[in-house]
């Protein structure tokens, strides 16, 4: 595998990652509202109840904080998924102006001063942010995106207004070009430096502006300088095109043929007087860049590593927190110039001392395409292929650990909320409750009975929603039958070598064709199922009263229901009614586990070779082929059918089964009537709100409350979803 197949191949590894983080995301943006919606109530309760020590306990929970660190690592998150959803890998080429960024950058590609323009005239050149795509055999263009109004005032003006605090801050851009610019001169040179540029470049000059918010544009070659270089007022007075632009996207065929799928983010060199070029650095290495190339530039008459050096370090670090596994660090050398060798290899041993841990560090000539290809790109790529996936993982892997603990610090706050409100004691209207329950009691269980009756009655029955279901999918076998034409047999006969193997083929086609129909039993096994689920919630509704607890009707009132009643009664044993609820609502009927094992046996004659299957004779033909087809898809389909309708009863009968095991459970088994009236007691105020009118509006307060906990708590658990 060649290395450009290498990165080709990481790149496609890398989308599986980003898709599960995509998930991972969505359920985090469900828990974060969950979290804004349990605070607003939170404020609603201190607003409503009028308790100290409730007051108290409401206080004490922090689901503000998590909600914060929510949304930073939300931001962080969607930065890696977009790492991992590009289709290049990105090599950052960083350093402060005058080091030879721009030189490299045209040794790598191949490209000259005209698009890459390096420094010259006694001025840095690179004004924007370029990246420089490998597109084999491209002829070379580029795409310039410009900066909308608002991203300029905000990423480009405001920066000098905040570092040089200037005052009055305009409101937008339109206000900073419509209000005279008087503002104090500083007595700090490089701060007049910066007001003068603040003024000269985005105040005085006005041909720049009408390029904002427009649409990016593709063009040529010799048209690219003239936005990602800083105006010349001596050779071009009247370019100052790249002070609109936010970005350059160049195309073009590297001269290393073999570099893959790359891109090179040349990012201007710090040190200018251009404010937000540090933010731009950081930025940029947090979204865009997979590694990292510091350049420096020892000058051969004299020179040391400074404080310059390890901030830049640190200040990259942060956008990269894995730098010292990414990073690599060149030494610009004046090739056959001894001083410059000599002060390379002193810079390049100091390094490490310094706190400056790269992968590898390198002294070339970045004017020399040949030793940069060879001594730098070759050895970053090869490393990039070799080790870019398990630092990948590393990386989203250190994410997810932060992820798990905030997920367990929201875990803390829910369960020390649950029983903020405390539990109801039992009082004086237990005299009332007694015979409300006994009646619900007989009503229901009466009611349960009578359901239970004619189940049984039904349960040799043959199911109406399952043959319904039978019957449509046995037509679609007869009328979607796959079979192949003639002329498709002789066609797959001339490319397989024969009949026989174009019989066996359309065999190995025909079977799964067939059993595909089947699989959508499961939608005639669910309906029967949900309809008798339905008639013991409607019984639970009319008998029992328990719609009173729950919008939820049909089936999902089971499993609201099985939510409501707590996990222990009598001494920490485990609810047998809770039990019971939970056992029906996840009750599922399917044809994987019921129907599928007996229609695969039936199946056989549509396997090569099987003894079942129609042999060919010894001269066949096209038609022969397609006989034997008809003849052993008919035949398989006829043998499914009876299948069918040997399990038409089964439905009914799992649905009786069910529901018998489900009255046991909640009806017959020792102490569950107790259960009953306990966790009756705790809703009586939802169930008979007229005769318990007092304690409706704490019971709504609770429900409410726990509510809102157990939708933080169930996006939680979502949220649990692991991407490594």
């Amino acid at each position: 595998m060649t290395r450009a197949d290498r990165i080709t191949q990481i790149i496609e590894q890398r989308q599986p990652l980003a898709r599960r983080i995509g998930s991972v995301i969505a359920n985090l943006e469900s828990l974060r509202t969950a979290l804004h919606d349990i605070e607003s109530y939170r404020q609603h309760l201190l607003q409503k109840v009028d308790n100290a020590d409730v007051t108290q306990h409401l206080n004490a929970i922090d689901l503000v904080t998590p909600h914060h660190q929510l949304t930073q690592e939300l931001g962080v998150l969607e930065k890696l998924q977009a790492r991992f959803t590009r289709d290049t890998l990105n090599i950052g080429v960083v350093g402060r102006i005058t080091q030879g960024k721009s030189t490299l950058l045209q040794s790598i590609t191949g490209l000259g001063n005209d698009i890459i323009p390096a420094r010259g005239g006694g001025e840095a050149c690179t004004a924007v942010k370029s990246v420089v795509h490998h597109r084999l055999g491209q002829e070379t263009q580029a795409k310039i995106t410009f900066h909308s109004v608002n991203s300029l005032f905000e990423e480009v003006i405001l920066p000098y207004f905040e570092k040089l605090s200037l005052r009055p801050v305009p409101r937008d851009f339109e206000s900073f070009i419509r209000t005279p610019f008087e503002h104090p001169e500083p007595n700090d040179a490089t701060k007049i430096a910066l007001l003068n540029r603040l003024k000269s470049d985005y105040y005085d000059k006005a041909s720049y502006r009408n390029l904002l918010s427009v649409e990016p544009i593709i063009v040529s070659a010799n048209e690219i300088k003239g936005y990602v270089t800083h105006f010349n007022e001596i050779d071009n007075p009247n370019n100052f095109k790249n002070l609109a632009v936010k970005e350059v996207e160049i195309y073009c065929d590297f001269a290393n043929s073999d570099v893959g799928k790359i891109a090179l983010v040349d990012i201007p060199g710090l040190g200018d007087l251009v404010l937000g070029d540090k933010a731009l650095m950081l930025k940029a290495l947090g979204q865009e860049v997979d590694t990292v190339l510091f350049i420096r530039f020892p000058n051969p008459i004299g020179d040391v590593l400074t404080m310059e050096d390890t901030h830049l370090y640190d200040d990259a670090s942060v956008a990269l927190t894995d730098l010292e596994e990414r990073a690599f660090m060149v030494f610009n050398q004046i090739i056959n110039n001894p001083e410059s060798e000599k002060i390379c290899k002193i810079f390049q041993s100091q390094i490490s001392g310094l706190g400056i841990r790269v992968v590898e560090s390198f002294i070339a000539d970045c004017s020399n395409p040949d030793k940069v290809n060879q001594i730098v790109l070759d050895k970053v790529l090869n490393h990039l292929s070799t080790t870019i996936t398990i630092l990948d993982n590393r990386l989203a892997s250190s994410y997810q650990e932060r992820l798990l603990e905030i997920q367990h610090n929201i875990n803390i706050e829910i369960n020390k909320s649950r029983n903020l409100l405390g539990s109801r004691t039992p009082n004086n209207d237990l005299v009332v409750f007694t015979p409300l329950f006994d009646e619900l009691w007989n009503n229901l269980t009466n009611g349960l009975e009578s359901l239970l009756k004619n189940l049984r009655g039904q349960r040799e029955d043959e199911d109406i929603d399952f043959k319904n279901k039978v019957e449509e999918v046995l037509q679609n076998c007869r009328s979607d039958t796959g079979l192949p034409t003639i002329q498709e047999i002789h066609e797959l006969a001339g490319v397989k070598g024969g009949y026989p193997n174009a019989y066996f083929d359309c065999l190995n086609e025909l079977r799964p064709h067939l059993s595909q129909h089947f699989l959508c039993l499961d939608d005639g096994l669910q309906k029967s199922l949900l309809r008798v689920k339905s008639q013991v919630a409607t019984v639970l509704i009319e008998k029992g009263k328990l719609g009173a607890l729950t919008e939820a009707r049909d089936f999902v009132l089971l499993k609201n229901i099985a939510d409501l009643i707590p996990e222990t009664v009598f001494a920490q044993n485990n609810s047998e009614l809770k039990f019971g609820f939970r056992l029906l609502a996840e009750f599922e009927l399917s044809y994987r586990g019921m129907i599928q094992h007996r229609i695969r046996q039936h199946l056989d004659i549509l396997i090569p070779n099987e003894p079942e299957c129609p042999l060919l004779s010894n001269t066949p033909s096209a038609e022969q082929v397609l006989l034997n087809l008809k003849t052993a898809y008919f035949q398989a389909a006829y043998n499914c059918e009876n299948v069918l309708n040997d399990v038409l009863r089964e439905p009914s009968q799992a649905a009786f089964a069910i529901v018998e095991e489900f009255l046991d459970r909640i009806l017959r088994v020792r102490n569950v009537k107790n259960e009953w009236f306990i966790f009756l007691y705790e809703y009586r105020s939802e169930i008979w709100p007229s005769v318990f009118k007092d304690l409706a509006d704490q019971s709504r307060l609770q429900r409410e409350w726990l509510d809102t906990i157990e939708k933080v708590n169930t996006a939680n658990q979502l949220s649990l979803i692991q991407f490594i």
